[in-house]
């Protein structure tokens, strides 16, 4: 397997820093050049989740992250339902499971690339011709996972899949604010660009400040509105934590606090939420195209119809599941289908608490792992005995809650923005919000480790 090794010494913070934008840099430069073969391309199907799988339409970067976390999925889902053992605490099992997943990643990366190549997701093209773009995505692919792998090995920070992330955010973000360019209404593309005009030339009214025609999908000022909200909502709810009192065996006189935040798995369960919609829709794409895959079913049920449809032309979903895993695009959308955006909301939530918890489970951030942990440092929890069992059932009181509840929540936000039409989408805002705070929790936690060494040695993740 292609590896990444790790540095021999940390690097500091500012060489890190750079390691860090020369990946942001190659990424972008990726979602700039066009796979070489395909024809002017119309539609994008994955458009509504392309902020949090990241990449570009007929670009080397189609694929974005997406392989990358569909792989993670599958294996966790593997080690969490018990169907393959995985013990955190051997080394063995750890080196096991990091080569299991990178073969799971390099696998859906070629099944991916597969389905756009020969799936007719570019139109009908010749096997030459189709072949060449599958070598394009699987090269590109593998490049995009050996990024994703320099920044975890310790060479930049956070990892590829947060930094895409987050650049994608904030590239639609800025554009739905401030994009100049002029669209179907007379104003421009930027909701705050069209504002100023449309009050200068005095036709600002009330309908546009919600719903711009003919286009609904345009930013608004409602939108605006929408996504400061959420900001200022998850920001909050990134700081709401329980803290544990803890003080050092080892270290006579030191005491802290472990914190239990409510967000307690942060962004994860919407990231393999949103993994699983995009490949449903991928999936839709290609069982309407092979006609013979279609008309497979039973009690005339069939393939086609459970999957459903996507409108080839627009990338809209047409019926069937896929209708269903996709947000409506904005408010009008949202008002006009009700039963499927509260469907659409009961199926986010449920797939972000059951990822919420199977990552607890299999991450090793359940209350018996932290317990261990805490007790491994020699941290103790005054008026509990110093051993694993008191601390695990202390924390399990207040794990399970935040894990479920923290999922739930996550779920609702993403999918309430979604819905409003907040600019970067409900799902990339929170994405991004828990993206900056896991980076700058790093930076903070790096740069006291570098001025109070022993610290980390002491009491390793504890505020």
């Amino acid at each position: 397997m292609p590896e990444i090794s790790k540095p021999e010494k940390k690097p500091r913070l500012t060489e890190r820093l750079i390691w860090t934008g020369g990946v942001l840099i190659l990424y972008l430069i990726l979602g700039y050049v066009d796979l070489y073969g395909i024809p002017t391309q119309t539609a994008d199907p994955l458009r509504q989740m392309r902020v949090i799988i990241g990449g570009a339409r007929g670009s080397l970067a189609e694929l974005g992250i997406g392989p990358i976390v569909t792989g993670g999925l599958i294996l966790q889902l593997l080690a969490g339902t018990g169907f393959i053992s995985y013990d955190q605490g051997l080394a063995e099992d750890r080196e096991l499971f990091a080569a299991s997943n990178k073969t799971f990643e390099l696998l859906f990366t070629i099944l991916m690339a597969g389905l756009y190549a020969f799936g007719g997701s570019y139109g009908s093209l010749s096997l030459a011709v189709e072949a060449v773009i599958f070598g394009q995505l699987l090269l590109a692919g593998i490049l995009i996972m050996m990024m994703d792998e320099l920044l975890q090995k310790g060479w930049g920070i956070g990892s590829g899949i947060s930094l895409f992330i987050l650049a994608g955010v904030a590239r639609e973000m800025t554009w739905s604010m401030f994009s100049p360019i002029p669209m179907s209404d007379g104003f421009a593309d930027g909701a705050v660009i069209a504002a100023l005009e449309a009050a200068f030339s005095g036709k600002m009214t009330l309908d546009m400040v919600f719903i711009r025609q003919p286009d609904p999908n345009l930013p608004t000022l409602s939108g605006l509105v929408v996504t400061l909200v959420l900001l200022a909502a998850v920001v909050y709810l990134e700081n709401v934590k329980i803290q544990i009192p803890v003080s050092s065996s080892r270290a006579r006189g030191f005491s802290g606090n472990y914190p239990i935040k409510l967000l307690f798995v942060s962004t994860l369960p919407i990231i393999l939420a949103a993994a699983v919609f995009s490949n449903l829709t991928l999936l839709a794409y290609f069982v309407q195209n092979n006609q013979q895959l279609a008309s497979i079913g039973f009690m005339n049920v069939t393939l086609g119809d459970v999957i459903g449809k996507v409108n080839a032309t627009s990338g809209r979903p047409l019926s069937g599941l896929v209708l269903y895993t996709s947000s409506p695009r904005n408010l009008q959308e949202t008002l006009a289908s009700p039963v499927r955006s509260v469907v659409y909301m009961l199926i986010l939530v449920s797939f972000c608490v059951i990822f919420s918890v199977l990552w607890v489970y299999t991450a090793g951030m359940d209350a018996r792992s932290i317990a261990q942990q805490l007790v491994d440092a020699g941290a103790v929890v005054p008026g509990f005995r110093a051993s694993h069992k008191p601390l695990e059932l202390m924390i399990s009181d207040y794990l399970g809650t935040v894990t479920v509840l923290g999922g739930a929540i996550v779920g609702l936000l993403a999918g309430t923005g979604d819905m409003l039409g907040a600019f970067g989408s409900g799902t990339g805002l929170l994405l991004s919000v828990g993206i900056v705070y896991s980076m700058y929790e790093d930076i903070a936690k790096e740069q006291i480790m570098q001025l109070y060494p022993t610290l980390g040695r002491i009491l390793p993740g504890i505020a």
